[in-house]
């Protein structure tokens, strides 16, 4: 299994879909800071 943090504010509510198939979809916005250099990774806008 795949797994991700995300870190932020959620821009807006999020948005669950149902489908026939029994599958599940979310689409939401997350705000974050401007890209910072940490000494373990760096983060780069693009």
């Amino acid at each position: 299994m795949n797994h991700v943090s995300l870190v932020g504010r959620v821009g807006q509510m999020p948005e669950t879909r149902y489908f026939e198939s029994g599958s599940v979809k979310t689409t939401f916005s997350v705000a974050v800071k401007p890209p910072y250099k940490s000494d373990s990774f760096l983060l780069l806008n693009e």
